[in-house]
């Protein structure tokens, strides 16, 4: 989404402009060209708490 059609569906925007209010007031009118054009790098950070299993699982003739 970033590279092809330059949109910020996930709200980078949002927190550079938390982070880097300056840069944010140079920036806000051309964002989403300056944002296609920027390396992004995501780290993601995850815990399972429990495993679970369905029980009784909807079939298509219990749905009325």
């Amino acid at each position: 989404m970033q590279k092809e059609y330059g949109a910020d569906i996930f709200g980078f925007g949002k927190k550079f402009h938390q982070k880097y209010p300056v840069y944010w007031r140079k920036w806000h009118d051309v964002w989403n060209e300056k944002f296609s054009e920027m390396e992004v790098d995501v780290n993601v950070h995850y815990e399972i708490k429990g495993r679970g299993r369905i029980v009784s699982p909807i079939l298509k003739a219990d749905v009325k």
